[in-house]
């Protein structure tokens, strides 16, 4: 639903079974109204809070997903970093995947001594 007490807000509550958690959109446009229309599969992202009425997160990322019947799951989990003004998550990630890429083709000196790298 969308309500305009004092600034214009998108609320969609969604449900994994056991409780409902309200994603709330202060900047959102015709397409993710439409995208997150009733009956849709949505995984969504973001920290969840405590907020007035349950569980809420503000402006998460989310995937709308495709047959309902066959949920797209990731092999894993996906990282939530703490991020500063302007840094969206899907950067973050990016950057975090392409230096643990590096990381595996470049040898890396041990720098403990063995006694301590022996656990």
């Amino acid at each position: 639903n969308i309500t305009f007490g004092g600034r214009r807000m998108m609320n969609c509550q969604i449900s994994d079974g056991t409780g409902i958690l309200t994603m709330r959109f202060f900047n959102f446009n015709a397409a993710m109204k439409n995208s997150l229309a009733t009956g849709r599969r949505v995984l969504a992202y973001g920290e969840a809070k405590r907020g007035k009425y349950g569980a809420e997160m503000i402006h998460p990322e989310y995937r709308v997903q495709g047959d309902l019947s066959t949920p797209e799951l990731q092999e894993t989990l996906t990282p939530v970093y703490p991020t500063t003004e302007g840094v969206k998550q899907a950067t973050l990630r990016k950057l975090t995947d392409q230096a643990l890429d590096l990381l595996d083709t470049c040898a890396i000196e041990e720098l403990l001594p063995p006694e301590l790298s022996q656990g």
